[in-house]
């Protein structure tokens, strides 16, 4: 689990970075493959589908 942990929370701050974030779509279907834990699922919406 606990690399689970790192591996999303890498992958959180590389999305920031990666083309991927500007296509809404392909993003969502990227998270909700890649992201293995509901806290990751949680904060990658929250952070790049739907930032304040």
């Amino acid at each position: 689990m606990d690399f689970q942990i790192q591996w999303e929370a890498d992958l959180l701050d590389n999305l920031k970075y990666m083309d991927i974030k500007n296509d809404k779509e392909k993003l969502v279907n990227y998270i909700n493959e890649n992201f293995k834990t509901a806290t990751g699922k949680e904060i990658a919406y929250r952070e790049l589908i739907n930032p304040l």
